[in-house]
């Protein structure tokens, strides 16, 4: 296998994968406007939710040391949840970034092949 062949191996393989993030970040996107999934999960989970924990955390009754583990857990989950899509939409644009930079480097590639064959 040639040099140029390798290196057109290894941009299919990266533009694959940036295809895949993409499509994730597609279907959060999705997910994101359906009307159950906002009300239940964004406003519901991610906000409600976690206005309510922060309440509880500061409430008399729940001062105990296994309530306050709880809560914290709680609040931690709606947290790493949040973080988990923030990464999904990240990847998601780093790869429609470097979908772009391969499309252009597999042109200049068949440029160069182009102008040998010439």
């Amino acid at each position: 296998m040639s040099q140029t062949e390798q290196e057109m191996q290894q941009i299919e393989i990266s533009i694959q994968q940036a295809k895949a993030h993409i499509e994730m970040g597609e279907r959060l996107e999705r997910l994101c406007i359906n009307p159950d999934f906002k009300v239940i999960f964004l406003e519901g989970y991610l906000k409600d939710y976690a206005v309510r924990l922060v309440g509880l955390k500061a409430s008399m009754p729940m001062q105990g040391d296994k309530d306050q583990n709880f809560i914290t857990s709680q609040l931690n989950a709606t947290g790493f949840m949040s973080q988990y899509m923030h990464y999904i939409r990240q990847e998601a644009y780093n790869a429609k970034v470097a979908l772009e930079a391969d499309q252009q480097e597999i042109d200049g590639i068949m440029d160069d092949i182009e102008d040998e064959e010439v």
